[in-house]
């Protein structure tokens, strides 16, 4: 039975694909253009959005998970989901950060859009989730001059339940979240980020964070955002929020 206002997700950057790609022996031989690609798949309808730019666009950091996010929560999830449950592997550079955890608590405790935000992560090696189902989808051996190529095929290669959504990534959707946030919140955490199994964001807790190492175990807390002032940012309607400056004024060399 579905659940009208929860709404579990599964995300992960894809393998890269490569531009062109074509049956020739001289492309061997040349630098090719790479093409990311950042996966968000709805497990309740299994409605999937990749966000897709080449390598002079952006990176695959924590800015650039943070923004596609960021994204997803404000323009594709239904405004009726109140209750976000995320599972993402543990790579310390993109998922699992400093940035990306007070990214969510800024959703839940500040711009309010959602009341709770639950992020699991599978245990290292045990983490086949439906990301890598979907890439399996996608014809890599296809013909690819353009990167346009590559979001034609990820468009068609799926029929049911419904297309994969392409969003075709440009430098203004890539904020820079690690400056805007470390205006509100502390720059360091105070615990070890690497053995987390689990996190929690509520809005009944505007400055913690609740984190455990295992699955069912004792939650601990600990505090994340700076002390209230009078001085702090204005306060925003619901569901309204301050957008943080380019990451990015120039393309990046290949």
């Amino acid at each position: 039975m579905q659940i009208v206002n929860c709404e579990a997700v599964a995300m992960d950057f894809e393998k890269k694909l490569s531009t062109p790609n074509i049956p020739t022996n001289d492309v061997y031989y040349k630098r090719q253009l790479t093409l990311h690609s950042f996966n968000i798949h709805a497990l309740s309808t299994g409605n999937t959005t990749f966000y897709c730019f080449p390598e002079t666009i952006g990176g695959k950091g924590s800015n650039e998970v943070v923004s596609f996010l960021h994204h997803f929560i404000f323009v594709q999830l239904d405004l009726s989901v109140r209750h976000l449950h995320i599972f993402c592997d543990s790579c310390d550079g993109q998922n699992k950060n400093f940035t990306v955890f007070r990214y969510l608590h800024y959703v839940v405790n500040t711009a309010k859009r959602l009341d709770s935000i639950k992020v699991t992560f599978p245990i290292r090696g045990h983490s086949y989730v439906e990301c890598d189902r979907d890439m399996s989808v996608i014809n890599q051996k296809i013909m690819a001059e353009l990167p346009e190529d590559w979001y034609t095929e990820i468009r068609s290669c799926r029929v049911k339940p419904n297309p994969f959504d392409v969003v075709e990534v440009d430098q203004s959707l890539i904020r820079n979240w690690l400056l805007f946030l470390d205006q509100i919140y502390v720059t360091k955490p105070t615990y070890k980020s690497r053995p987390i199994g689990e996190l929690e964001i509520l809005k009944d807790h505007p400055r913690l964070l609740k984190h455990r190492d295992s699955y069912n175990g004792q939650w601990e807390t600990s505090i994340i955002r700076k002390p209230f002032t009078n001085s702090d940012e204005v306060q925003l309607p619901e569901r309204q929020f301050i957008l943080p400056v380019k990451l990015y004024t120039d393309s990046i060399p290949s």
